[in-house]
């Protein structure tokens, strides 16, 4: 949001708010009235917002942040797991692999690279961002069966022979679409590493709540 904000100096409206995101209208219209009321975005016509003076300063640090808060949680997650656990971000049709911190015990594991992009219909962490939109008819089944239970499952899909599960990470106060994985060169007990994951994702988007009314 911050991107196409500053981009966009004449306002955009909701609708493309929610396009550039690749998000939902409802979670495009919920993040824009709560920084209305904190005043760093303003109205400047019906129905098209531009950035605040505050929003401006705030605009070069999110994915920092986002980083800062979440290595400690991802680090504990993939303690619990004993597998790598990752943190994504969507930009545009792609995720991009912010973060991807490996279990101390484990001599053999998966590592991302900071910076990897890869397609968000492929691969637990882009379905689990995916799931944050308006549900469509053409949805992914695993894109639905996420929003339904937290997290997304996938085996083989950016690498062979490789599982992975995700969950979206939901801030109602900071404008990010992203997603915390763990990530196995063999299988996955998703019954397990699922709800690992999910409480992983919560506790970063608390975490970002409370950046915001700091």
């Amino acid at each position: 949001m911050l991107e196409a904000l500053l981009e966009n100096p004449q306002g955009l409206s909701v609708a493309e708010l929610a396009d550039h995101l690749g998000v939902g209208r409802s979670i495009a219209r919920r993040l824009v009235i709560t920084l209305l009321r904190r005043h760093l975005v303003w109205e400047s016509s019906r129905g098209r917002y531009q950035l605040g003076p505050k929003l401006v300063e705030l605009a070069g640090g999110v994915q920092p942040q986002l980083q800062a808060v979440s290595e400690p949680i991802l680090r504990e997650l993939a303690g619990t797991t004993g597998e790598t656990a990752v943190l994504s971000v969507a930009d545009g049709a792609s995720g991009v692999a912010l973060a991807s911190i490996a279990p101390a015990a484990s001599n053999i594991h998966i590592v991302w690279r900071v910076g990897w992009r890869f397609p968000l219909d492929r691969g637990a962490s882009g379905l689990a961002m995916l799931s944050l939109r308006e549900p469509a008819p053409d949805d992914l089944p695993e894109v639905t069966r996420c929003r339904d239970r937290g997290w997304a499952y996938s085996h083989s899909e950016l690498q062979r022979g490789a599982s992975a599960v995700a969950a979206p990470i939901v801030s109602l106060r900071w404008p990010v679409v992203a997603s915390v994985g763990v990530v196995s060169g063999g299988t996955l007990d998703a019954d397990e590493v699922g709800p690992a994951t999910v409480r992983a994702a919560d506790q970063i988007g608390r975490a970002l709540d409370r950046l915001a009314t700091s």
